[in-house]
């Protein structure tokens, strides 16, 4: 392996466990390996979390990594900060950011962090908040195998950059399902325009027909013209319910995993477009 072309390693983070990913080949794209780190139940705060991670990190396979890591909306906070407020200076600007985020989740505790995607300030941007110390935690592993992460997002964000390019033009409803949380963002001429967090319970597909219905009452008209793209890695065989036109965008190409290891993976492998 050449110390100029580090390993590609993508790393999906759940509350109770974190799936990765090395890809290789010539576009580093095909999996060449996979494993599966549990955090037991009395093991699951960012300092023990980060310990798992780095062990698995520190065998030979995964060492010296360039890190790409999705993370579980179990373990960030979202919200959408509206264009076009005039705010002067960082201390305002973060103060904006934190009142989106409270108002949407509660309030934040001390140490998380926020941060906002790139966006002209009269447009909505998302802002994401998250542990700080799971972010030191986390960097602690990847600096102790020789390897470094070079993004951090929430699978909303990884989804939308994947196929940010074809909803640059018309009206999308992006929707990621977990185990337990949905997400729905309408998304018009590649602008989030609103977002909604939903926890799932027993019935993920009745559940989220649920959600759709009321986010077709309150937008007023069909608030995704052009169709819904629907984002459930861990949930391969759900369906958008009748009624939901999906969006006619391209369809992906795979990448070498079965159906039952895409329930593993398929948040680490979500965002390789």
């Amino acid at each position: 392996m050449s110390r100029w072309r580090p390993e590609r390693i993508r790393l999906a983070l759940h509350a109770d466990r974190a799936a990765l990913v090395r890809l290789g080949g010539r576009q580093r794209r095909s999996v060449a390996a996979t494993q599966i780190v549990s955090f037991p139940v009395d093991a699951r705060e960012p300092g023990r979390i980060g310990e798992a991670i780095g062990k698995a990190l520190s065998l030979p396979e995964w060492r010296h990594g360039a890190i790409e890591i999705v993370l579980s909306h179990a373990l960030c906070k979202l919200a959408l900060v509206p264009g076009g407020i005039d705010v002067r200076g960082r201390t305002e600007e973060e103060a904006l950011y934190r009142s989106c985020l409270e108002e949407a989740n509660g309030e934040l505790l001390a140490g998380w962090r926020i941060a906002v995607a790139e966006a002209p300030t009269h447009l909505p941007r998302l802002a994401c908040a998250i542990d700080g110390a799971l972010i030191d935690a986390l960097d602690s592993a990847a600096a102790s195998s020789g390897g470094r992460i070079v993004s951090l997002r929430p699978l909303l964000v990884d989804a939308y950059n994947a196929r940010r390019g074809e909803m640059a033009s018309g009206r999308f409803g992006l929707i990621t399902v977990e185990r337990e949380r949905c997400c729905l963002a309408r998304i018009q001429d590649g602008v989030w325009q609103s977002l909604r967090v939903r926890r799932l319970f027993d019935d993920p597909e009745t559940e989220l027909a649920s959600l759709l219905r009321q986010e077709r009452v309150l937008a007023g008209d069909e608030p995704a013209a052009d169709g819904l793209l629907l984002c459930a890695p861990n949930h391969p065989q759900l369906r958008l319910p009748a009624g939901f036109a999906p969006a006619p965008l391209k369809e992906l190409p795979g990448r070498g995993v079965t159906a039952a290891e895409a329930v593993d993976f398929g948040m680490a492998l979500e965002g390789l477009r």
